[in-house]
């Protein structure tokens, strides 16, 4: 539908200057009746505004006059203008209730300048062509919404990115960017890092779908923390000082993978202030989340004030030769023999060394709890229930899978035959 200037001016006698005018009296009217309108006097948004209603009822009294709706094309200038609004500020009720009041004002011009008689067929077409522009109006500002939500998105997802590379220039910039983003950086955060488990025969695009999931999660549980999907996994910072409390919330919101075929572990660091501290505890939850799958595989949330003390091991070169001076003797063995000395150790220092307790945990008599233990302490050549001894035992075993592949395979035979 294309109706001239003239074909207006004839059917109602309005000319374009009188449109003009009539627009500049609607947009006052917004900014007077609308309070998240009152600011647009004087500012840039008021010409925008004024512009938006000469088209509007452009488009409203060739309608009438034309007889016949606007077609998609005509309307898609007023369906841009809804999404606009959004960036500009205005809510979506601020929005619907201009239309309304621009549906008041538009139909008191038409009952001034229309013979009588055709009032009943216009104000018909005046309802169809109202239900048309609110559709219009509610779809661009839903649009508009949804950009504006994914280029957030984005925008987040690349500062996460660039706080866990370090490619700022300095804190100052690094906060900058986040007030921007809605976020205070001088609170104290935690890092958190979650990723897949193993992949078996998996598309990576199932696990990312998953993980993006997770995302929206948790930013429904933790609105003030920048969350986001990055190329080492989800990544979070949030607001707080116990790693005890985030880890509850995480627990339940990383589930069990939903399908089974992968699980999904956490990764916590320190509470840090400021980019840089957000950068190392981001670091730090990443480096718990290894360690921790490493040391316990069933686990989902891995603290890591827990592991420190590992990590400081793990990163000094003396970790293979401590572990090769405690456990040499017994890693010497067999596979099959290393894993059941292993296991029966666990099981007896998680036990507290009460030895009913860990025979328990193992499914054996205590007399066969005995046995094995004796016949550890003969390949050792040093009691395991001694304080020193039990001490360096249980940190070697813990250390034991941060070690290098060739300790684990140390040729060596000591002692009996382990039962």
């Amino acid at each position: 539908m294309t109706v001239t200037s003239s074909q207006i001016s004839a059917g109602f006698g309005i000319s374009r200057q009188q449109i003009e005018d009539f627009a500049r009296s609607i947009a006052r009217r917004l900014e007077s009746e609308i309070p998240a309108y009152a600011r647009v006097p004087g500012s840039a948004i008021e010409q925008d505004l004024i512009e938006v209603e000469t088209r509007n009822l452009e488009l409203y009294l060739g309608a009438l006059a034309g007889g016949r709706l606007p077609d998609p094309a005509e309307l898609a200038d007023l369906e841009v203008a809804s999404g606009i609004r959004l960036r500009q500020g205005f809510p979506l009720e601020a929005v619907l209730r201009a239309g309304r009041l621009e549906a008041q004002a538009m139909w008191e011009i038409v009952v001034a300048h229309a013979p009588a008689e055709s009032l009943a067929r216009l104000a018909t077409l005046t309802m169809q062509y109202l239900d048309l522009l609110n559709s219009v109006s509610e779809r661009g500002y839903l649009h508009a919404r949804e950009d504006m939500g994914r280029s957030l998105e984005e925008a987040i997802r690349l500062f996460l990115g660039r706080i866990v590379s370090g490619e700022f220039a300095d804190d100052a910039d690094a906060e900058g960017e986040a007030r921007l983003l809605g976020y205070d950086l001088s609170a104290l955060r935690i890092g958190v890092v979650i990723e897949a488990g193993s992949l078996p025969a998996m598309a990576r695009s199932v696990v990312d779908m998953r993980l993006a999931d997770v995302v929206r999660d948790l930013r429904r549980r933790f609105p003030d923390s920048p969350a986001g999907l990055v190329d080492l996994g989800v990544v979070l910072a949030v607001p707080g000082t116990s790693a005890d409390e985030v880890a509850r919330s995480l627990t339940s919101t990383i589930g069990d993978g939903g399908d089974g075929a992968f699980h999904l572990t956490a990764g916590l660091g320190s509470p840090r202030a400021g980019a840089h501290g957000m950068m190392i505890s981001l670091r730090e939850a990443r480096r718990a989340r290894a360690l921790g799958s490493l040391l316990e595989p069933q686990g989902r949330v891995h603290k890591y004030d827990e592991l420190r003390l590992l990590d400081l091991f793990k990163q000094d070169t003396t970790t293979d030769s401590f572990v090769q001076e405690v456990l040499a003797p017994l890693l010497g063995r067999d596979q099959r023999s290393r894993a059941h000395i292993v296991e029966t150790l666990d099981a007896f220092f998680a036990a507290g060394m009460v030895r009913k307790a860990a025979a328990a945990q193992l499914g054996i008599h205590p007399n066969s709890l005995d046995y094995r233990l004796k016949m550890i302490e003969v390949t050792l050549g040093y009691p395991v229930r001694s304080g020193n001894s039990a001490f360096k035992l249980q940190l070697a075993l813990k250390l034991l899978p941060l070690t290098g592949s060739e300790v684990l395979r140390a040729p060596r035979e000591h002692g009996p035959e382990l039962r």
